[in-house]
């Protein structure tokens, strides 16, 4: 397989909408509190007229198999800026809170800069996937 920029950015895309519809990271404390009733604030909600909490189907098992090689790719060719910025932006931000979600963790960058490290950072998954790929091909 030839990989190119579009395909890496479809598979990343897959990996973050797999994470949540496994609903990942949402162990603890939390669900142990479900066990309660919950409170019932207006009479609304005492007679269920509230919008229902909606969850997203359970992945297919093809793109849970996938969710670890994504992974892997970017922990292995990316810098941890990088990573940061291709996995909001994987999960569907705009370039502007991209930005500020990187500020707020400490790396000093405007959405115009975050659109370089982006492209910067899917090149280099791009080359490397393909250099991956070439090897595979030459051994064979």
């Amino acid at each position: 397989m030839i990989w190119n920029e579009r395909t890496v950015e479809k598979w990343l895309r897959e990996a973050v909408e797999t994470i949540y519809a496994l609903h990942v990271g949402r162990i603890g404390p939390k669900p142990l509190k479900a066990w309660w009733p919950g409170v019932i604030r207006s009479h609304e909600e005492a007679y269920g007229y509230h919008k229902p909490k909606i969850f997203p189907a359970a992945p297919e098992q093809v793109l849970i198999d996938r969710l670890p090689q994504v992974e892997s790719w970017v922990n292995k060719w990316l810098a941890e800026d990088e990573r940061r910025v291709v996995w909001e932006r994987a999960a569907g931000l705009s370039w502007r809170k991209v930005a500020a979600k990187c500020r707020r963790h400490g790396m000093v960058i405007s959405h115009e800069k975050a659109r370089v490290v982006y492209r910067r950072a899917i090149w280099t998954l791009v080359r490397g996937l393909n250099g991956k790929e070439a090897a595979k091909r030459a051994a064979v």
